[in-house]
């Protein structure tokens, strides 16, 4: 970012304010203080650049600090530069669900190992890996990775338990209660259940139930 769009920026920023004179010369040290601001932007910022912060100490702070500074102090702070952590979007309903089920666990009323899970997974045939390490301005072969637009993916379901797994069912299209209850009784899981823990002697836990 230029000189002039800085300025620009911190007057839009400040009801037309012209920015304070920055100091001239050296790039200061990483103070505490400085640690501390870089710490917290980061937490407040987590899709910013180093070049983001680079021009918010500068133009916010008067403190003048370059880029790779801002990066090797971020890895100090044990910041690293990926994917973000997933979590399961839960309604109230199913979180109480879950504790109450935790609760029957902890409780002995339904033993551990008499439950059986069940799940399904989608899996992608294509390389999903989104961050690698690259020079700025290199072509080469192996900085690329292909994508689809519609990548080919399948569907795998299974069910396990203690001392027990299922065989993986590769599924077809949409995996609706009608398809599910059909896979069930057509790769006869609950015969395949019955033959290792004997009948009615276990619980089966649906994915999402």
């Amino acid at each position: 970012m230029s000189s002039i769009s800085k300025c620009q920026k911190y007057m839009r920023d400040h009801n037309g304010n012209i920015p304070p004179i920055l100091k001239t010369g050296r790039p200061q040290k990483v103070t505490k203080e400085i640690m501390n601001l870089i710490e917290d932007y980061t937490l407040s910022n987590p899709t910013q650049t180093d070049s983001d912060l680079q021009n918010f100490l500068e133009i916010e702070k008067n403190i003048q600090i370059g880029r790779s500074t801002i990066n090797r102090t971020k890895k100090s702070l044990m910041f690293r530069w990926k994917p973000p952590k997933t979590r399961q979007v839960l309604t109230d309903k199913q979180i109480e669900n879950r504790i109450n089920f935790g609760r029957m666990i902890i409780d002995n009323i339904i033993p551990s190992h008499k439950i059986v899970f069940s799940d399904e997974s989608r899996v992608s045939i294509q390389n999903d890996s989104r961050f690698i390490w690259r020079r700025i301005g290199d072509n080469s072969e192996s900085i690329f990775s292909d994508i689809s637009k519609f990548p080919v993916s399948i569907m795998i379901w299974g069910c396990i338990g203690y001392n027990y797994k299922s065989n993986l069912v590769l599924i077809q299209g949409n995996l609706n209660s009608e398809a599910y209850i059909q896979l069930l009784e057509d790769h006869k899981i609950f015969n395949d259940i019955d033959s290792c823990k004997g009948k009615g002697n276990y619980f089966f836990q649906q994915d999402g139930g």
